[in-house]
């Protein structure tokens, strides 16, 4: 997981999504069913794609690249289920993996709510040993988003240590490098590899920097 930053808010979003969420709460204070029209209006393609901007199409939980492989869920950070006021809510929508989105589920605790990379920095939370994530010392929340999403889960312990082993080999060709242009250029793969749009940057940035490579 890394820091996201909120893009502006689409259009689209800022202009409906008052009458939207009204139209909203009304079916659901009828106790009538939310037609589909409405009730996934946040997958709009305008809305979904400046998501997809600001995750870098990636899970904003697990860093895996969504888009590789399906085209990723619009999530809900606090579940429409409990606070269904929040359905078109800018600062509530982010993407999702399909695994991350099915673990955390609806889970809502506003004591004990599960770290939010927006709101939260979550270097101050979690740590990397290799491929495999733990919370600090001393973070509840940083426990409970660990072990509730999985984050140690063997698909993505597989896919870390693969993109870790290409990094490793990266650093030691750069290692064995003479000083000159091919060792710079070098210098400057291994930096792009940490950049925020790649997989799992946080845990090639740690081990970069635990390497005293940057």
């Amino acid at each position: 997981m890394i820091k996201l930053h909120k893009l502006p808010e689409p259009d689209l979003l800022k202009n409906n999504k008052a009458e939207w969420t009204a139209r909203y709460n009304n079916y659901i204070n009828k106790g009538q069913p939310i037609p589909d029209s409405l009730k996934y209006k946040y997958r709009e393609p305008q809305i979904k794609q400046r998501i997809l901007e600001e995750t870098h199409e990636k899970c904003a939980y697990c860093e895996s690249k969504v888009t590789h492989v399906y085209p990723g869920d619009i999530e809900h950070i606090a579940p429409r289920s409990k606070k269904h006021e929040l359905a078109f809510e800018w600062s509530n929508l982010t993407l999702s993996c399909l695994e991350c989105n099915r673990k955390k589920s609806d889970y809502y605790d506003q004591d004990l709510p599960l770290i939010n990379p927006y709101n939260d920095e979550p270097a101050d939370h979690f740590f990397f040993a290799g491929p495999m994530i733990f919370h600090k010392s001393g973070s509840e929340r940083g426990r409970l988003t660990r072990t509730r999403l999985a984050f140690n889960r063997p698909a993505l312990i597989q896919r870390r240590q693969e993109r870790l082993e290409n990094v490793v080999n990266l650093r030691d060709l750069w290692g064995m490098c003479d000083d000159g242009s091919a060792k710079e250029a070098l210098f400057n793969e291994l930096k792009s590899e940490a950049q925020e749009d790649k997989e799992y940057s946080y845990m090639v940035h740690m081990f970069l920097r635990l390497n005293d490579v940057i």
